[in-house]
């Protein structure tokens, strides 16, 4: 019954669609100090509760249009990353 999971600074690099699929009742994720470099479609699919998302300070240099797909979020934090428009 996690609620919420912080892997801040971990050198974490890569999500796949099972990186959270476990953490279904997962409301706050953070992820910020890390080097992810894309988020991927659906990534998040499994945790349709998840509100809170923080993935800044990470190499980010673009989002796919599913990323945040069967989540609640209304928080994203995707500051100081390469995100080009």
């Amino acid at each position: 019954n996690m609620r919420e999971l912080i892997v801040m600074g971990s050198r974490l690099d890569v999500l796949t669609q099972r990186s959270f699929a476990n953490c279904r009742n997962l409301t706050h994720l953070f992820l910020h100090d890390n080097t992810i470099l894309d988020v991927p479609d659906n990534v998040f699919m499994n945790n349709p509760d998840l509100e809170y998302l923080e993935l800044g300070s990470n190499r980010i240099e673009r989002l796919n249009p599913n990323s945040f797909t069967g989540t609640s979020i209304n928080f994203l934090d995707l500051s100081n990353n390469r995100i080009e428009r």
